[in-house]
């Protein structure tokens, strides 16, 4: 026997040609109920054959004498003959030729209609693809799983059975095209996705991934990959109006970054990264975020807007005026009451809670400065802001650096320093002064320096430690605020 698709030799046993690989369908495959019909209707008309050949001779006893045995054997004959023709009567055998061509037609009209019902069987052509797949005999496969698609359009299980043809047959970019189709039937099928997203990683189509995630319905699947999510910020708190400060968080997954904005532009890679809670307090507030993950996908841009109403807040009044000055001067505050809580900036930007906190006279800077005071309320909302700009110069008889290297020998020969390279007596770190301003303490003027202390893990920070040089003999001293918040002047 002969492969039909390629003549290749075959046993009469084998199902799949070894040289095409092909199934040899000589004889359509039916059901088992095909089966019994064709065997019943064969095993009738051996029994209609064999009944129309069957010829009973008839029993005579025969006389025995001479004269009677001729005339009795031809008689016999002439019986045998009759009951022949009798038997086979031109009207019996047309009626069993009649019943004969009945049960054929009725074999095939059967064969006929089990064979219609396979095709259009939505089952069969799923198990026959599955079987098809098994025996790596993708051609069939991809065959009877289209049957199945076109049958049942919206099948998840007939799409992928198409998808895995399409692999086993290596054609990636029609995989990757029934796979797009199925996540489009069905946006939770996580096998679709788990075979889809590496082709995607493999070629670097990152956005292309966060397009096929943004319509996903299985969280599993967003967990999975959420590295790759450019979802929208979203707020701690809803848009709308409150009657209270607000700490406003944006939060997003995955490991990128969130960037806003607060006066109405587009936030981008530019803009100020959220990293602590945004405080919203009194006023109009437009916040615009995106979120930008770890491939630099970026999602849509989201703008929210609050009202924060509260009772009105007084504004702080600052007692030194703004302008030039050639003499150390001290910034202080006029306030409503004693419990208020004032937070200012040295760049004239808006105070906010992570604001510096104001609790004494400031020594005025050397060079120009902008300083802006708010009052802060007891629910967390600022009042307006109070703006201020100074320019302060003057002759100096030292140099800040010269006052810094007496302050240095000094703090070493009174063993506060372990060496002049900042190592502190006793302890791990290094300390290092730096300028402050210069101050006025009684008619002397001293450069004031604070100390910032550096720990072996490299975290700095300042201390509450101040020192000052004398600008005119170059003694060292600490310098320690008095009870009005000003500075005055100790033995190291």
């Amino acid at each position: 026997m002969k492969c039909p698709y390629c003549d290749a030799p075959m046993s009469d046993e084998q199902v799949f040609c070894e040289s095409c690989g092909k199934e040899r369908q000589l004889v359509p495959v039916f059901e088992a109920e095909i089966d019994e019909v064709v065997e019943n209707a064969i095993s009738g008309i051996a029994v209609d054959l064999a009944n129309t050949q069957e010829i009973k001779p008839v029993h005579v006893e025969k006389d025995l004498s001479p004269e009677t045995e001729p005339a009795t054997e031809q008689k016999n004959e002439q019986l045998n003959n009759k009951e022949v023709k009798k038997k086979n009567t031109p009207s019996s055998v047309r009626m069993i030729a009649f019943a004969i061509a009945f049960v054929i037609i009725l074999v095939v009209a059967c064969v006929l209609f089990f064979s219609a019902g396979n095709e259009s069987s939505y089952d069969y052509h799923i198990k026959k693809a599955e079987e098809m797949c098994l025996a790596e005999n993708y051609e069939q496969m991809l065959e009877h799983a289209e049957k199945a698609r076109d049958i049942a359009p919206n099948s998840s299980d007939a799409q992928m059975l198409i998808a895995r043809a399409y692999g086993g047959l290596g054609n990636e970019q029609y995989k990757r095209e029934a796979l797009e189709d199925l996540i489009a039937v069905d946006s939770g099928y996580v096998l679709a996705y788990d075979l889809l997203i590496p082709m995607y990683e493999e070629a670097g189509a990152y956005e292309k991934i966060a397009d096929i995630l943004a319509k996903c319905s299985q969280q599993s699947v967003l967990d999975k990959y959420v590295d790759y999510l450019v979802d929208v910020p979203k707020p701690s708190e809803e848009p709308g109006t409150y009657e209270e400060a607000i700490a406003l968080k944006l939060l997003a997954p995955g490991k990128g970054e969130v960037y806003y904005t607060l006066d109405g532009s587009d936030p981008d890679l530019r803009s100020q990264k959220y990293i602590n809670p945004i405080l919203l307090d009194v006023g109009h507030h437009v916040v615009k975020a995106i979120y930008i993950n770890s491939y630099q996908i970026s999602s849509e841009i989201v703008s929210l807007e609050y009202g924060i109403n509260a009772k009105e807040i007084a504004v702080p009044v600052v007692d030194l005026e703004e302008g030039a000055y050639t003499e150390p001067q001290y910034i202080t505050l006029t306030l409503p009451n004693e419990d208020c809580q004032v937070y200012y900036t040295t760049d004239g930007s808006k105070p906010g809670i992570e604001s510096f906190f104001y609790e004494h006279p400031i020594p005025l800077p050397l060079g120009t400065s902008k300083y802006a005071f708010a009052i802060c309320d007891e629910n967390g909302n600022f009042g307006d802001a109070c703006h201020v700009k100074y320019t302060f110069d003057m002759q100096l008889p030292m140099t800040a650096e010269h006052a810094r290297n007496l302050l240095i020998v000094n703090a070493v020969s009174t063993r506060y320093l372990a060496d002049a390279n900042g190592h502190i007596t006793g302890m791990d770190g290094i300390s290092e002064f730096r300028l402050d301003t210069v101050i006025d303490i009684a008619g002397n003027h001293y450069y004031l320096f604070y100390e910032i202390f550096t720990a072996p893990d490299g975290v700095s920070q300042q201390t509450e430690n101040h020192f000052a040089v004398d600008l005119q003999t170059g003694q060292c001293y600490r310098a320690v605020r008095n009870a009005g918040g000003t500075y005055e002047v100790i033995g190291m």
